[in-house]
């Protein structure tokens, strides 16, 4: 498993609605924690792992069929070669833990990956132990991305309570929105934080946004439309919440940019490898460990004058030294 591209991803899905509580957001993720986890699957799944798969170094010259099913069989992953699927042709289908991978063969010699109905991926030209990683990658993050959420939110130390969670519930039917970064749709309560800090929209503008996304005859029917003094009531806390949050994060964000200018390819912070996210008491750090691990942590803003010597030291950590306070190592157990 990559913990750190599935880290990488859930920090990305968080960041966007960061000036939330953190309460309001565990809150929010335990109220959907199957729907939240689906969508950053399939982010991982469909552009994380294949762009990181795109710049993998392995063997220059592409993999050939004999190499890809003498690579599974070292594996122990069971193989089926020469079937025949609406006229396609598949070359060979692998099976990794009860999940089974076609690869398909393209018209313009290339390869195609098909893993569900729905779902193809174009391979990248890697050897044959990168695809065999490749596909144990995109099986691993359909069965570990929620456990993952679920120790990335731990981590901000922080617990909901019962009205936290009736926001949660209250703010279910909003309609799904797109933050700027365009990344990901988010629907419920964590829509709030990319209206308000995102689109600098007010509660009455999201009620537009709500009557627009209605049928003629669920207009009739909405709750919020039924009632909406009640929902401009219960948006304003979380309305000023969210712009409190929006500049404590901003003030911390432009601390946290100017240090990993230090350590980042050409001084761009968007190419360093420590991905952040600030939330309303503190910032999540993570880094790449090996190919595989991670090492991820929470920074309380009480301790930023820290965060140079912290970033350092998880950039530049070896197993079995110390990590910074409040920091762990996620890795698979090695052999």
């Amino acid at each position: 498993m990559n913990h750190y591209l599935i880290f990488s991803a859930i920090n990305d899905y968080f960041k966007d609605i960061s000036t939330l509580d953190a309460g309001r957001i565990i809150a929010a993720f335990i109220y959907m924690d199957q729907f939240i986890a689906k969508v950053i699957a399939e982010e991982v799944i469909l552009h994380t792992i294949p762009e990181y798969y795109d710049k993998y170094r392995g063997n220059p010259d592409p993999f050939d069929l004999q190499q890809v099913l003498d690579e599974a069989a070292k594996r122990g992953y069971s193989t089926t070669q020469g079937s025949t699927i609406c006229k396609e042709k598949i070359s060979v289908s692998i099976t990794i833990k009860g999940r089974t991978f076609e690869l398909v063969t393209l018209d313009s010699g290339g390869w195609t990956l098909r893993f569900a109905k729905e779902k193809n991926l174009e391979i990248p030209i890697i050897d044959a132990n990168g695809v065999l990683d490749m596909l144990e990658d995109i099986n691993d993050a359909n069965t570990y991305t929620l456990p993952l959420i679920s120790q990335y939110l731990f981590s901000l130390g922080k617990m909901f309570d019962l009205g936290q969670y009736k926001d949660a519930e209250y703010f279910s039917c909003l309609p799904s929105t797109t933050s700027s970064e365009g990344k990901f749709s988010y629907w419920g309560l964590p829509t709030l934080a990319v209206y308000f800090h995102d689109q600098g929209l007010d509660p009455e503008d999201i009620l537009t946004e709500v009557r627009i996304s209605c049928s003629r005859a669920e207009v009739k029917s909405n709750t919020y439309l039924k009632d909406p003094e009640t929902f401009i009531m219960r948006c304003a806390p979380i309305k000023e919440i969210c712009k409190k949050n929006g500049l404590i994060e901003g003030i911390a964000e432009k601390h946290i940019s100017e240090v990993l200018k230090k350590y980042s390819p050409k001084g761009i912070v968007d190419m360093s490898e420590v991905k952040y996210a600030c939330y309303d008491s503190g910032v999540i750090l993570l880094a790449p460990y090996r190919r595989k691990g991670a090492i991820i942590g929470f920074l309380d803003y009480s301790r930023i004058a820290a965060i140079e010597d912290i970033i350092s030291r998880i950039m530049s950590y070896n197993e079995g030294s110390p990590l910074p306070e409040g920091f762990v190592l996620c890795q698979l157990p090695t052999n």
